[in-house]
């Protein structure tokens, strides 16, 4: 008996999936069905994506002029840095940015310029209606939506095999560890809603009738099935016993698997903390301030810090006159926590290389003037 319903749960559409590994999707294997668009399906890569564009987008973004070898703010600021067309602001902007590199490994800025060059609005293209080949020039050769662009394109690129002008589409390269994702999230749903795998069954020593087993298996129904029969003892007569056949989760190795494919996707593809996709690591233990605050800090050298040195490079060279440049301020996730910073100052303070209104500023408070308290007296007046 047991021997025919492992069958039967075998034959299941979603225990079919998991357990062979290539059928995701009706009418195809995994990595058919991996694309731009399914694969954000797929929690972990919507997680990562949207953490590392949120972290992108809410960054501030600083403008500068280097002169003499003295870096100094640009009063007037470039205003698309704020706002870079009339339908996005500098997050939504960033957003779009971001999510054109994570998914597509290409991101195409069309610039509008004044007459005398100045860029006044920018704006994203859809990777996927952008193809680039080679002009007879040899110049790279932009078409979009089938029509060949003739306007100004910047083509920003994340990995680039020597030879080709796109970049790679991480999608594309990770089609199989993005197929076992999706596969195993599907046979989670599938196993859910329609799992072959009955509770329990019920043996009896001797051959029942149809009507038999029909009142058997309604009674036993009746008296132990739902909530509000959970407990109840059950009783069975003339030999019959009861097996339970239900497998869990845990049994399957189901939860083990999602965690792996989570981490992995998570770490190799978009180099994101595990801690951020909620994978637990074993041995860790609690996330205290300070662990968690270092948490930020690998987050934006390993996911974003890359990112970030593309995107000023991009901007600084094609889109403002040099030698002005952007930077973005990852102070306002990567600083120290308050009791330690205001340790720093201190130090800084009473070694004579900071003074107390510079401390203020890093602290974004109003200087204190000639209201400033005086240098220790055993230490003298600092100039």
């Amino acid at each position: 008996m047991f021997g025919r319903v492992m069958a039967r749960a075998v034959r299941d559409p979603g225990w079919d999936k998991w357990a062979k590994g290539d059928d995701y999707g009706p009418g195809g294997s995994i990595s058919s069905t991996v694309n731009g668009r399914s694969a954000t399906q797929l929690m972990t890569v919507y997680g990562c994506v949207t953490l590392i564009s949120d972290v992108m987008s809410t960054m501030p973004v600083d403008h500068f002029t280097r002169s003499g070898g003295k870096r100094t703010e640009v009063t007037a600021r470039a205003p698309w840095l704020d706002r870079p067309n009339p339908d996005h602001l500098w997050s939504s902007f960033m957003s779009q940015v971001m999510w054109s590199w994570l998914i597509d490994g290409n991101v195409f800025l069309v610039p509008i310029r004044s007459a005398q060059g100045r860029v006044l609005e920018l704006y994203v293209l859809d990777p996927t209606a952008v193809q680039v080949d080679r002009a007879a020039g040899g110049d790279a050769r932009y078409t979009v939506a089938g029509r060949v662009f003739t306007g100004e394109m910047v083509h920003l690129r994340a990995y680039v095999r020597p030879g080709e002008l796109r970049g790679v589409n991480p999608i594309e390269n990770a089609r199989t560890a993005l197929g076992w994702g999706m596969a195993a999230q599907e046979f989670g749903r599938s196993f859910l809603e329609n799992s072959a795998v009955p509770p329990a069954v019920i043996t009896t020593p001797g051959t029942l009738s149809t009507e038999q087993k029909k009142d058997l298996r309604d009674a036993w129904s009746m008296r132990h099935g739902g909530p509000r029969n959970a407990g109840k003892v059950g009783l069975l007569e003339g030999g019959g016993d009861i097996k339970q056949l239900s497998m869990s989760m845990k049994d399957t190795q189901f939860l083990e698997s999602r965690r792996f494919s989570a981490s992995e996707i998570a770490s190799n593809l978009f180099h994101v903390p595990s801690v951020f996709v909620g994978v637990a690591i074993e041995g860790t233990g609690s996330l205290t301030y300070t662990t968690l605050a270092d948490k930020w800090t690998d987050l934006i050298r390993q996911a974003c810090m890359s990112w970030m040195v593309r995107f000023e490079e991009a901007v600084s060279w094609h889109l403002l006159p040099r030698p002005q440049y952007i930077k973005f301020n990852a102070d306002v996730y990567m600083r120290p926590d308050t009791k330690t910073r205001y340790e720093t100052h201190a130090i800084g303070i009473d070694a004579g290389f900071l003074l107390v209104d510079q401390a203020r500023e890093f602290e974004d408070w109003e200087p204190l003037g000639d209201n400033a308290p005086p240098a220790p007296a055993d230490q003298g007046v600092q100039p």
